[in-house]
């Protein structure tokens, strides 16, 4: 009888070993999959970042140079639509960004006389 214990003790042991490795290795899985998604969020704010600075300096650059109206454009996936509203002594530019993983708007303000950006809000 005593080794029929002893048989049954060692299967519960490997048992336990078998389920803590199914354990170890779906949190590391896990783990991996969210840093990759964290990566890609990483990349998208960048990105995002990228495109509002460089839409900025072309709304200055048009101001300054030539007429600033209401537009639309397509590359690389990346739909950008804006609308300017001449209040007085600025002019209000709202801005959609529409690509696969994202969406979003922002409105800025920019002072006509000086091109000095009043306000840079984004709208929900």
């Amino acid at each position: 009888m005593m080794k029929n214990n002893q048989k049954g003790s060692v299967l519960q042991i490997v048992l336990i070993v078998f389920i803590i490795c199914i354990n170890f290795l779906t949190c590391a899985s896990y783990f991996m999959i969210q840093s990759r998604n964290n990566e890609k969020y990483c990349y998208d704010l960048i990105e995002q970042n990228e495109l509002e600075i460089l839409l900025v300096k072309y709304y200055y650059d048009q101001m300054k140079n030539d007429v600033l109206i209401s537009d639309e454009y397509n590359k690389n996936d990346i739909h950008i639509y804006y609308t300017v509203d001449d209040i007085g002594e600025y002019y209000t530019i709202t801005t959609t960004i529409h690509c696969p993983r994202y969406q979003y708007q922002f409105e800025i303000s920019i002072d006509f006389n000086t091109y000095e950006i009043k306000s840079f809000a984004y709208i929900h």
